[in-house]
């Protein structure tokens, strides 16, 4: 039994919890109405559905909650997958658990930590909220915002999340420890994972302190299937249609359908390894202060890795690369008159056929430190004086290598034969074409038959690949298809890359101060809120690619793969017959092809290959250990024998957003009737420095920094809001609600305009104003 009190307002919330314990209603007369009840406390599953049930039930907006039912139990592993309990809220699973969270559909979302803004290491330059490096155990609750307040600090179009944790006086008085471990085993990774949390607190009513600590690990598994797609769970990726680069389909052309660039299988695992710590220290200073300081720190090391079997059309046409040979039924006709259908079965000639390893390294890592003087004597003014500093810094680096198992020298519907190769390559009997010995070398004793199909359905549960029983030509004569896949001979490298590697440094820093005064006599408006808040939030965001520099410096590359030439072959350049960089062919200066013949297992150790999950009919692949793109630097370096860091200045940004806001919101109870309408002022001052960019390199993606543009200037924005909530009865509450938001887009991304050749970079206004209204009904029990 705790020795806390409240006073009538609350008398509802001891009546729920006693109700709900099952313990014998207590007898409450009107007249002791006024005085002081004693909480009866309740833990357990009640305890945390009751807390939840007040917080929606006395919110003074559209709010849903959840409560931990003890210490380091908030259900679930992560914060995300405890939120997609509430109603309105969905998140997006990332290999298995739960990370980016939406409100009602919309991503923006504010994110606070005991009421004021907190910095993840997985939003640094993002307006969302992605939840999969903070452990649950850390956590008393989570609240759901769904409309905004004036007084509430955060923002958002879909609404706002507050984290709450624990401090020492929301603690029993004295010592108090807690821990808990556990142990899981996953179906599909195989992997023991544990979990282990704890907590120390000490209060003796004037003094306390807090620590609580979590550590765990897991290995997740998944597997996907599909078309060619790079986001994290896939999707419809790179689509066209039967009509698209190429003449009219050789089959099936009087009707449309959607035609995708390959079609993929893989398995994918990630290993996460998260530590995070949190400790508060209270003090009751006297005559109504109480000083709370906090600190919040998470890291998390994430390794990504992907490996399965890829079919696609080499980015040579969609018109004639997959033939449909089923139809779902469904149709339609297009503006133009054109008849479409829906098609879940293919038939894809052998443009391209290759195994693929793709592995991601994340390290993630967050600091929030809070402030905070709160002063309540009892009196009819009541507020705090708060700051907080936060910094967060993210590192991502890409590896990925390929190997071709359809022979790019003969017969290749692609390129054929391949491309000039030094001397030192031609040891199988090729023709010498070049007047120093080079010729068009053969990459691997794989297929070299291109009148085959490979087929696609996906009608069933999981999609079934086939014919790979076919009999085909190759470097080892007739085979089947998947007798060459099985021989680690068929295979060359197709490239190896390591781009679009990311290093993100952020910070926010905030002041503010609230207050509110009770108007006891007032017999509409029962409270004043009011208050000011200065924040600062910076961001740096590097993009870049690991590059190699080839022909004595003359070249450099992103993509270090077999479609590749050097460059600088015209006569006059810098480069022109420079040792290494190509020879005479007929009296043309002739480039060498930047991949020479290379072994799947030249550089890197290789597998074979076969779990694709649900998918059949793939008979297995050999492909590179992703262990070998731990270091993607180390490994482009030890292959290349260099490597630099080339940054990709499209994607490369600065960001400072500055804002002054201040409010005053009216909190009003007229009978069955009560709610607030509020104003806050919101003082932008924005800067953006982003890059001028040039042409882009040669076999890359990436343009060079040439320059900057600077984007400085400031705004003012007026948010009204407005709650209401009505009693009808006593069982339902009515509410509604109406606001004016700002939604988070702090750190716009680059905006591209043509112009000489150049690509230039400006950003827009960071922020619009959205209006939205909410209508609910609320049961109180």
């Amino acid at each position: 039994m705790s020795g806390r009190y409240f006073k009538r307002s609350l008398i509802a919330t001891s009546i729920a919890s006693v109700l709900l314990s099952g313990i014998a209603p207590l007898s409450i007369n009107a007249a002791e109405a006024n005085d002081d009840v004693e909480v009866i406390e309740v833990r357990g599953i009640r305890g945390s559905t009751v807390a939840a049930i007040n917080t929606k039930r006395f919110a003074a907006s559209q709010v849903d909650g959840i409560a931990a039912e003890d210490i380091g139990k908030l259900p679930d592993v992560t914060i995300a997958d405890s939120l997609q309990r509430i109603t309105g809220v969905q998140i997006e699973r990332v290999a298995g658990e739960g990370g980016p969270i939406a409100i009602r559909g919309l991503p923006q979302v504010d994110t606070t930590l005991n009421g004021e803004v907190f910095l993840s290491a997985t939003t640094i330059d993002s307006s969302g909220a992605d939840f999969g490096d903070l452990p649950s155990q850390l956590f008393s609750g989570v609240d759901v915002y769904k409309s905004a307040t004036s007084s509430n600090s955060a923002a958002g179009i879909a609404g706002s999340v507050n984290l709450k944790t624990r401090r020492p006086f929301d603690m029993d008085e004295g010592w108090v420890v807690s821990g808990g471990a556990e142990i899981t085993r996953g179906s599909i990774s195989d992997e023991t994972d544990p979990n282990i949390n704890g907590l120390l607190s000490y209060n003796n009513g004037k003094v306390g302190f807090l620590f609580s600590a979590v550590t765990s690990e897991a290995n997740l598994a998944s597997d996907y299937n599909g078309y060619n797609d790079t986001s994290e769970n896939g999707g419809l990726g790179w689509t066209e249609n039967n009509h698209t680069w190429g003449e009219q389909p050789a089959e099936g052309g009087e009707v449309y359908n959607i035609i995708p660039h390959g079609f993929t299988a893989f398995n994918k695992t990630e290993e996460r390894k998260r530590d995070a710590v949190q400790f508060s220290f209270q003090a009751d200073l006297g005559e109504g202060f109480e000083l709370t300081a906090d600190y919040f720190y998470t890291k998390q090391d994430r390794f990504n890795a992907r490996r399965g079997f890829n079919h696609n059309s080499r980015w040579q046409t969609y018109a004639n690369y997959a033939y449909a040979t089923n139809s779902t039924g469904d149709t339609f006709t297009d503006a133009d008159g054109n008849p479409w259908q829906g098609v879940d079965a293919f038939k894809m000639r052998p443009y391209r056929m290759q195994s693929f390893t793709q592995a991601n390294g994340n390290e993630e890592k967050s600091q929030n430190f809070n402030l905070e003087l709160n002063y309540d004597n009892g009196g009819a003014l009541t507020g705090q004086v708060r700051a907080t500093f936060a910094r967060a810094t993210a590192k991502m680096r890409h590896g990925y290598g390929e190997g071709d198992i359809l022979s790019i020298d003969q017969g290749s519907l692609v390129t054929g034969p391949g491309g000039l190769n030094p001397a030192e390559f031609c040891n199988s009997g090729e023709t010498i074409i070049g007047d120093q010995g080079g010729c068009n070398a053969l990459y691997s004793q794989g297929i070299e038959s291109n009148d085959f199909f490979i087929t696609y359905d996906a009608a069933g549960t999981h999609p079934a690949f086939g014919g790979f029983d076919q009999m085909v030509n190759g470097g080892k004569g007739m085979r089947s298809v998947a007798d060459y896949m099985a021989d680690l001979d068929s295979y060359h490298v197709g490239a190896f890359s390591s781009e679009g590697n990311t290093d993100d440094e952020g910070e926010i820093n905030t002041f503010s101060t609230k207050w509110n005064y009770a108007l006891e006599d007032n017999p509409f408006i029962t409270s004043v809120d009011f208050g000011l808040r200065y924040s600062e939030r910076k961001v740096d965001h590097d993009q870049f690619t690991y590059t190699s520099e080839f022909g004595d410096g003359c070249d450099i590359a992103q993509w270090k793969a077999v479609d590749q030439q050097y460059s600088g072959v015209a006569e006059g350049d810098p480069c022109y017959q420079v040792q290494g960089t190509g020879e005479m062919v007929n009296g043309t200066w002739t480039p060498y092809t930047l991949l020479p013949p290379t072994r799947l297992d030249q550089h890197a150790s290789v597998s074979w290959q076969t779990n694709f999950g649900g998918v059949t009919g793939i008979p297995g692949v050999w492909s590179i250990d992703p262990e070998n793109f731990r270091d993607p630097r180390q490994f482009h370096e030890k292959v290349f024998g260099n490597v630099a860091r080339t940054e990709n200045g499209g994607s490369t940004y600065d960001a400072a957003l500055d804002e002054l806001s201040y409010f005053l919101q009216a909190n009003f109870e007229y009978e069955a009737l009560s709610g607030n309408v509020g104003m806050k002022v919101v003082e932008t001052n924005l800067y953006v420095k982003q890059n001028l960019v040039g042409p882009n390199l040669p076999h890359s993606g990436l343009g060079p920094d040439i320059g900057d543009t600077v984007t400085d200037r400031s705004y003012t924005d007026y948010l009204p809001s407005v709650n209401l909530a009505y009693s009808a009865t006593d069982d339902i509450i009515l509410r509604a609600s109406w606001s004016k938001n700002q939604p988070l887009v702090p750190l716009p991304k680059p905006i591209a305009l043509a112009g000489n050749g150049k690509s230039r970079y400006k950003t827009a206004r960071a922020t619009a104003l959205f209006t939205r209204a909410n209508f609910v009904v609320t049961n109180k029990h």
